[in-house]
C-alpha cells in the first residue's frame, strides 16, 4: 500500500477560513484556498446577543455552503480516482460542514481520522499531506 501513490484529498477548515486539496502521493495537483466572513462570538448580555448570535450562525453556514461548493470544484474531477480524504480542522466545525454537504457525505467509507491543523493556508495544506502519510510503530515485549 504505501509503495502506490495513492490519490488523497484534503479538506481543511476552520470557521473563516478553508483549504481543499487533491494529492497524488505526496504531490499537490490541485488546490483552492481561501476565506469567508465569520464574526467571532459576543459575550454581553441582552437582546443584541441573541440577534448577533443568529447573524453569526448565518454567517456559519453560509461560509459552509461555500466550502462544500469549492470542495466538489476541486474533487468532483477526481472523484473516480480518490482513494482516501482526510479532514482537518475543529471536530465541530469539519461534523457541521460533513452534514452540509452531500457531496462530501458520498466519501463517508474512505474518511481517514481528523487532522489538527493551525488555520488552514496554502503552506498548512501542503505540509498537512506529511500528517496524512506518518504513522507510529509501537513495540512492546511480553515479561
Amino acid at each position: 500500500m504505501l509503495s502506490r501513490d495513492l490519490i488523497i484529498g484534503l479538506v481543511l477548515v476552520h470557521l473563516g477560513s478553508y483549504a481543499v486539496g487533491i494529492f497524488k502521493g505526496e504531490k499537490l495537483i490541485s488546490s483552492k484556498v481561501g476565506t469567508g466572513l465569520v464574526h467571532g462570538r459576543h459575550k454581553k448580555g441582552g437582546s443584541s446577543q441573541q440577534r448577533f448570535q443568529r447573524r453569526r450562525e448565518n454567517q456559519a453556514q453560509e461560509f459552509l455552503d461555500r466550502v462544500c461548493l469549492h470542495s466538489r470544484e476541486n474533487l468532483e474531477p477526481y472523484r473516480r480516482f480518490i482513494n482516501y480524504i482526510s479532514y482537518g480542522g475543529p471536530h465541530q466545525t469539519v461534523t457541521q460542514l460533513q452534514k452540509r454537504c452531500p457531496f462530501l457525505q458520498s466519501f463517508e467509507d474512505q474518511v481517514l481520522p481528523l487532522l489538527e491543523v493551525p488555520s488552514p493556508r496554502k503552506t498548512v495544506l501542503e505540509k498537512a499531506i506529511n500528517r496524512v502519510w506518518s504513522s507510529y510503530v509501537i513495540e512492546w515485549q511480553e515479561d
